[in-house]
């Protein structure tokens, strides 16, 4: 295996890693109320990333918050044929709570430390020259 496909290779574990550990804060962080959000949350791995999901259908409300104000409903025919009469309503507002921000950001914090001490660990033998880039 080359250097080139090694380096790969541990980019991808450790990107995934820090996937998983980027996971573990979001469930630290979720709210809960009921514990359904929490219950939802999962991680897929999937190429060379990973994906953190929460399949609890408000999941996104909760994250990235609700606007409050008057929404609009239109007229709609139900299924069983009953018209609906256009509607409207308040909708109080919620604050973001960001869990899964929050989780990402106190996960990638650390990224380029432990990406450097597996590279270091995995050619400890050889010369390696690390560039290091603040972004």
């Amino acid at each position: 295996m080359s250097y080139r496909e090694e380096v790969s290779k541990l980019l991808v574990t450790a990107i995934q890693k820090t996937g998983e550990r980027a996971f573990q804060y979001s469930q630290t962080n979720c709210p809960i109320i009921t514990g359904k959000l929490k219950s939802t949350g999962k991680t897929i791995l999937q190429g060379d990333g990973i994906i953190l999901k929460y399949e609890a259908e408000y999941a996104s409300f909760v994250e990235r918050g609700i606007k409050a104000g008057i929404v609009r409903v239109p007229a709609y025919i139900k299924r069983n044929r009953v018209k609906v009469r256009a509607y409207s309503y308040y909708q109080n507002g919620q604050r973001a709570q960001k869990y899964i921000e929050k989780g990402m950001e106190e996960a990638f914090k650390d990224f380029g430390d432990y990406f450097e001490r597996e590279l270091k660990s995995k050619f400890a033998n050889r010369s390696i020259k690390i560039l290091r880039k603040k972004i």
